[in-house]
């Protein structure tokens, strides 16, 4: 039986408890609906803790979600495919993991996060292309340091790249964790920001080769995403190092100093 004071929601045609608001719970759910808010800006509604109608078995209450437009859009009925969800998640993470992730994947959302608050991560899972596997994404944040100082723009940029490269190597599905940590950098305090995928890895050759502009292996390929990755990460006075074997996935990691760069940095690339 259910206290009728208890909170709950719809999901697969079963009424579930939600888990209990303690105050780091609370607390995480403001934080990330703040950030969001500052990354898409102006036309989209981040919402905290409020109905998604994903089909008639299910109305989950994620605790933060994200969609197209203003609170008006929405006077008759609730959004039904938010451009991302967002579970906080401590004595819930079993089932953030489990019947919610399968509920959001069917219903074809693009984006799905946990903030996996037990192993201080957060956990991601990305629609691809029709029929393909869903990659689940890692993030861990502990021990890094609190701040780099250099371009936020073409760091960015630096990071797209890697990424973009891990996602195409795993075609059918995989893991990708991105993990920073505190690092020494050419005798400086700096930060270690490691890529890592489960794709199909590179060989020697490959490998040896793949800071050179222009090589690469697929057929829609530039082959100048790592070399521009190196160029941006060498003038904040970083380096990259790449660790790979065929079949075993792929490691690229950014070695940035925390201190400012003492030299120009060049624009971002178009």
């Amino acid at each position: 039986m259910l206290d009728e004071d208890e909170p709950i929601e719809l999901l697969d045609g079963l009424l579930l408890v939600k888990e209990p608001q303690y105050t780091p719970h609370a607390m995480a759910i403001g934080l990330v609906a703040e950030v969001l808010r500052t990354a898409f800006g102006p036309g989209w509604w981040v919402r905290e803790q409020l109905p998604i109608a994903l089909d008639d078995r299910s109305e989950p209450e994620p605790d933060v979600s994200v969609t197209a437009g203003s609170p008006r859009d929405y006077h008759e009925t609730h959004p039904t495919r938010p451009a991302l969800v967002v579970e906080v998640a401590l004595s819930g993470l079993r089932i953030a993991r489990g019947r919610k992730r399968v509920a959001y994947a069917r219903a074809g959302l693009a984006d799905y996060w946990i903030l996996n608050l037990v192993d201080r991560a957060l956990e991601s899972a990305k629609r691809g292309a029709p029929g393909s596997d869903v990659i689940s994404t890692k993030i861990e944040l502990e021990g890094a340091i609190a701040t780099v100082h250099g371009d936020p723009e073409l760091l960015r940029h630096a990071l797209v790249n890697v990424i973009d490269n891990a996602v195409q190597a795993m075609p059918r599905g995989g893991t990708l964790t991105v993990r920073a940590r505190a690092a020494e950098v050419r005798g400086e305090a700096g930060v270690a920001l490691e890529i890592t995928d489960t794709g199909e890895g590179m060989d020697t050759l490959v490998r040896q080769k793949a800071r050179d502009p222009f090589f690469t292996t697929r057929p829609a390929g530039t082959g100048l995403g790592l070399a521009i990755v190196e160029r941006l990460v060498r003038a904040h006075g970083g380096a990259v190092e790449i660790e790979s074997s065929h079949g075993s996935g792929t490691t690229v990691t950014l070695l940035i100093p925390q201190r400012r760069p003492t030299t120009s940095i060049p624009p971002a690339p178009r």
